[in-house]
């Protein structure tokens, strides 16, 4: 298990290495193309009392909200904490378009801001821990799509999805589904929609 992980330290920090070579640039959020979804997903977890939380924002292709959540996981690394917010999203997608609370999601644009995860999902490796049976759902959950997208989104342009984290925290263990926007992520929302820029260094 040591050793696994420092592999994935020194494939993330390789990632790292490559994504900071990049010049600085505006960025913002983008919405997707009619006819699709942008599921915006991170995890965080807090190295004070080992608790790990799950964030998702699933948005139409004019960028108005659709539906959020929290999931306060528990006791989780990070590397749990990322794709499980990725897999919870995914399958909450299905879940809206069996039950007709939206039009059916067929067509959904993945985004997270985590290298690391991507990498092992596109490259389809089975690993031998906890983040295995993750990893493969979310590559299940995205063949049931007519069209999934799975792709890196930088953690400036992810604001909204990172303002639930401090949230996420505070809330009971479990799922935790948006019924209202909490105060402070409407301005963001707003700003997503309206092509706020954010300078990257």
């Amino acid at each position: 298990m040591i050793l696994q992980h420092a592999k994935y330290i020194e494939l993330a920090m390789t990632l790292l290495r490559l994504a900071n070579t990049q010049l600085p640039q505006w960025v913002r959020w983008i919405p997707p193309t009619e006819g699709f979804y942008k599921l915006s997903s991170n995890g965080s977890h807090k190295s004070m009392n080992g608790v790990a939380n799950a964030q998702v924002l699933i948005r139409y292709s004019l960028g108005h909200k659709i539906v959020g959540f929290m999931v306060n996981i528990g006791h989780a690394s990070i590397l749990i904490a990322k794709p499980w917010g990725m897999k919870a999203g995914l399958h909450l997608c299905h879940e809206l378009g069996i039950t007709k609370v939206v039009a059916e999601i067929t067509k959904v644009v993945a985004e997270m801001n985590s290298l690391i995860a991507i990498h092992f999902v596109h490259e389809g490796r089975e690993l031998d821990n906890l983040v295995a049976p993750l990893l493969s759902n979310i590559r299940s959950l995205m063949t049931k799509l007519e069209s999934c997208i799975l792709q890196h989104t930088l953690q400036e342009v992810n604001a909204a999805v990172d303002f639930l984290a401090s949230l996420g925290h505070s809330s009971p263990l479990g799922l935790c589904i948006l019924d209202s926007l909490p105060n402070g992520l409407q301005p963001i929302l707003l700003g997503d929609q309206n092509g706020a820029s954010f300078l990257r260094t």
